[in-house]
């Protein structure tokens, strides 16, 4: 087994909502903008190739290993509980585990998201503890599920023991003895692998991962180092319904956002003109964005300042999209950026889950 100990990246879960009267950068010269069904080639040869390889992270490299959780789907198989605190016990166990709808976990940027029939949970988790056990289980919230049509009678929607699910996973994970844990992943061996959550009391949680599929993707390929080279200025916020969103489309307030990596994690800021917001981020092979969030500065702005802020937070902090990069048009007229005439000049579609379609342009990052 490869125990993964020394980790020092920050994930926390922190909910900024706000008011809300927002901006963004629409101008009238930009050409209509096309947020149907973007045309998808054949999977690319280098993406394919990812799929059939999982390297090991580095013990000390936690934005690694995140990444390689996020790759697969995890299914809850075993408590092994605590010889010291005995916090599990079999009732709480049975109904985790051996239920007709199992327990499965999918690794994001600051927070575990369990699914349970149809049932969805959020489970915080933040990260500055010294090795071994870095990580911490915060809280636990209910989160709607988006792709459970009609449930029946009989699901855990309906399921009398719904009252209780949540509690189960407050003893299951939020306990006074057990909230610290690392974690401890077992070699790739084709598409499937064990993950071990080992917690400071003892208790151990024992998942099966399934590696998940990779999607066909279009545009040009998208790497953490290209978006960390440039600032990113938006251009455009297009509602679900692919009307203006008038709070994130103030021509004189810009709204950009700034992507950094390092050993430690992946992190994304969005600079408002107030505080800014971000949090850690995953970029996928197949160029899905999933951004977690963290701790904020809280400095008092205008009330129209606040509400882009409050805006940005609530649309892009524990958020998952798609990211389709293309060149920006060469027309002069459509060109705004600050990108000399030797580089190039791009736009970054992102199409979060939710429905918003957010338009970046890339500029030349303000020099310190």
């Amino acid at each position: 087994m490869i125990q993964i100990k020394n980790i020092s990246a920050r994930l926390l879960i922190i909910s900024i909502l706000a008011p809300i009267s927002l901006l963004g950068c629409q101008t009238n010269r930009l050409p209509p903008v096309d947020i149907g069904a973007v045309p998808t080639p054949p999977v690319k040869d280098e993406i394919a190739s990812i799929k059939a390889q999982t390297k090991d992270p580095l013990p000390t490299d936690s934005r690694n290993l995140i990444t390689t959780l996020n790759r697969y789907q995890w299914q809850l198989t075993k408590v092994i509980s605590s010889p010291n605190h005995k916090m599990v016990d079999d009732a709480l166990i049975k109904t985790i585990i051996n239920a007709q709808y199992p327990l499965i976990m999918e690794v994001q940027p600051s927070a575990f998201l369990l699914h349970y029939g149809c049932q969805q949970y959020r489970l915080s988790v933040n990260n500055y503890y010294p090795p071994p056990f870095s990580y911490s289980f915060d809280y636990v919230s209910e989160v709607a599920h988006t792709s459970c049509d009609n449930p029946t009678a009989n699901s855990p929607l309906n399921s009398p023991d719904k009252a209780d699910l949540k509690s189960h996973l407050q003893r299951l994970f939020i306990t006074e003895y057990s909230k610290q844990f690392y974690f401890d992943l077992s070699p790739a061996a084709a598409s499937t692998r064990k993950l071990q959550i080992k917690m400071e009391d003892g208790t151990i949680l024992v998942w099966q991962g399934q590696l998940k599929p990779l999607q066909p993707v279009a545009g040009i390929p998208i790497t953490s180092e290209l978006l960390a080279r440039y600032q990113w200025h938006l251009k455009r916020a297009l509602s679900s319904r692919h009307q203006p969103i008038p709070e994130l489309n103030h021509k004189d307030l810009p709204i950009l956002a700034f992507f950094r990596t390092d050993i430690s994690q992946s992190y994304v800021r969005f600079s408002t003109g107030c505080n800014g917001v971000g949090g850690p981020y995953i970029l996928t092979a197949d160029q899905r964005l999933l951004i977690g969030s963290a701790p904020q500065t809280v400095m008092g702005c205008s009330n129209l300042l606040e509400s882009i802020e409050g805006k940005v937070s609530g649309t892009l902090l524990n958020s998952q999209s798609q990211l389709t990069l293309a060149l920006a048009p060469t027309e002069p007229d459509t060109i705004t950026n600050t990108i000399t005439k030797d580089k190039t000049a791009y736009w970054l579609t992102q199409k979060l889950d939710t429905g918003e379609t957010l338009i970046w342009e890339n500029e030349a990052p303000d020099k310190p």
